[in-house]
């Protein structure tokens, strides 16, 4: 089990962090997998989430004249 978990708010729901007395983001946050969190976790102020990844595009270069001459 590991020792941290990343959660978001429920819908309509602030969770202030212990810790840092802030409320923790809509995007979520990552914390200890405690009883504190794990209580909110059960009385539904947080859900369980993955983490977001950022979303990397993949960018093809541009083909200039110079390269569609070399094909030919």
């Amino acid at each position: 089990m590991n020792d941290t978990m990343f959660v978001k708010p429920a819908p309509g729901v602030r969770v202030r962090n212990p810790q840092s007395r802030l409320h923790i983001s809509e995007t979520g946050a990552h914390v200890p997998r405690d009883q504190f969190w794990m209580r909110r976790l059960a009385d539904g102020d947080v859900v369980e989430a993955h983490e977001a990844s950022a979303w990397v595009a993949t960018i093809e270069p541009e083909t200039t004249e110079t390269d569609t001459a070399e094909k030919e």
